[in-house]
């Protein structure tokens, strides 16, 4: 931003502050060397940025305690400022700074020179202190109402802030946005995204590979609503109730007991029926389902799909997500025509970044072919993917013959897996030959693509 100085003086100072805050918990003005400066220039910029209503917005959710999308934003929002001032023709005179430099410096000077005298004594005479008390008395004067022009001048740079400043602050909002779901999507999970060498090497990769890009923006945001899930959910009681028993499970307790819970002298009690195991709790008969296990999902990557590769992707990718958060193995099975299949395997910490944007950047770009990625799964089921979810996502149609159609229905009760299905149908032929197959189904033409992910990562079999 060096190129911008004539426009802006002290313009490192400005990025400074405008960074600590977006990344700042608090922030505040502090008197000190600065004070002079901050109050013609820097003021009115950060106490602009502070005012406005998205401010906060944009802090709390992209930057706060964030390094590298705060770094986004102030560059964004610098950059953008210094534009709006160039094409209004407004450039800040820094000669009274200047000015109000050298007359502080000289105020000292003669401070110095006055106390050392009267300190002395000697060969200073009265006259002489007298006529640096003068001195100082007039440097103060002047430094005084070069004080308040400055000030003024700032009053009226902060009113042409209040103008200037939506543009700008829009364009830190989308760079710090980016940086997050970037770094949210193809990070190390690090909380803080750390403005440090490997981060800036990842973000340099991901801005020239459109692709990854447009995964990241959907994947960030998904791991993101994930993240807040986690933080903020709690169990719910499935199944049907039909008996009471003892145990201490607080989450099935009969209100009856909680109750004990109301008084001191009550709550003694509940401690100890909770240690002994008996308090009062319903019993619940529950499917014999098998789920929250191993995750296989089917991934087409026919021509059609070019369009909705990225957002099939991005779900994909947010699935294994929740399958490494829980510890369990998990498989990508690329399909598009008969003999292209191809399989991304997933074991639980053994695997890289590098490995999960090769998985997101493949494409097929050819036909349609359900028996391949079907009978793929079914290997992956006899070969130790236990207890495991299957999910397949396409836009196309194709015929599976009933020899199949009969191993595969066999093969899912043998194992007892859910299939989810995901058609992104343009029409009601799409996945056809599949609704057999699933328990449960989405199609885009009742739900945008945002609703079926929020719809399919919010699945308790999952989660």
């Amino acid at each position: 931003m060096s190129d911008h100085k004539n426009i802006w003086p002290l313009i490192e100072e400005l990025a400074l502050d405008v960074f600590v805050a977006f990344f700042s918990t608090g922030v505040s003005f502090t008197e000190g060397p600065r004070q002079d400066r901050v109050e013609a220039f820097h003021r009115p910029v950060i106490q602009s940025l502070l005012r406005d209503p998205s401010f906060d917005q944009v802090k709390t959710q992209w930057c706060q305690d964030r390094e590298y999308p705060s770094y986004h934003a102030c560059k964004a929002f610098c950059t953008a400022l210094f534009r709006a001032l160039r094409e209004k023709g407004d450039e800040i005179d820094i000669g009274d700074l200047s000015i109000m430099e050298r007359l502080e410096q000289q105020s000292q000077k003669l401070l110095f020179l006055l106390l050392d005298g009267i300190r002395k004594g000697g060969p200073f005479s009265l006259r002489r202190l007298l006529c640096l008390v003068n001195r100082l008395k007039e440097k103060q004067r002047q430094l005084q109402n070069l004080r308040e022009k400055v000030a003024q001048g700032a009053d009226r740079l902060c009113i042409r802030m209040a103008d200037l400043i939506l543009q700008p602050l829009q364009q830190a909002a989308e760079s710090a946005q980016e940086t997050f779901y970037l770094l949210s999507a193809w990070g190390n999970g690090e909380g803080k995204m750390i403005y440090k060498q490997e981060n800036k090497e990842l973000f340099s990769q991901l801005k020239q590979n459109a692709t990854l890009m447009e995964i990241a923006k959907l994947l960030g945001r998904y791991r993101q609503i994930l993240a807040n899930k986690r933080r903020t959910s709690f169990s719910y009681g499935l199944g049907e109730k039909y008996d009471v028993t003892l145990g201490k499970d607080i989450g099935q307790c009969l209100s009856s007991e909680l109750a004990l819970l109301s008084t001191k002298e009550t709550q003694i009690l509940f401690q100890k029926k909770y240690l002994e195991e008996k308090l009062l709790q319903y019993r619940k008969r529950t499917p014999v389902v098998k789920g929250a296990g191993d995750m296989i999902v089917l991934v087409d990557e026919s021509q059609s799909m070019h369009l909705l590769h990225g957002w099939a992707k991005a779900v994909a990718l947010a699935l294994l997500d929740i399958a490494a958060k829980g510890n369990r193995k998990y498989a990508m099975v690329h399909f598009s025509s008969k003999d292209q299949i191809k399989t991304d395997r997933f074991e639980p910490r053994g695997y890289s970044t590098q490995d999960t944007m090769r998985a997101a950047e493949h494409f097929f770009n050819g036909g349609t072919d359900f028996e391949s990625p079907l009978r793929e799964a079914i290997s992956l089921l006899d070969k130790g993917y236990e207890d495991a979810d299957v999910v397949i996502v396409t836009d196309g149609q194709c015929r599976i013959s009933e020899a199949f159609t009969q191993k595969f229905t066999e093969k899912k009760q043998l194992h007892r897996v859910t299939v989810t299905g995901i058609l992104l149908d343009a029409d009601r032929e799409c996945g056809i030959d599949l609704l057999p197959f699933c328990d449960t189904v989405y199609h885009s033409r009742d739900l945008t693509t945002d609703e079926i992910a929020m719809q399919v990562l919010d699945n308790p079999r999952y989660l």
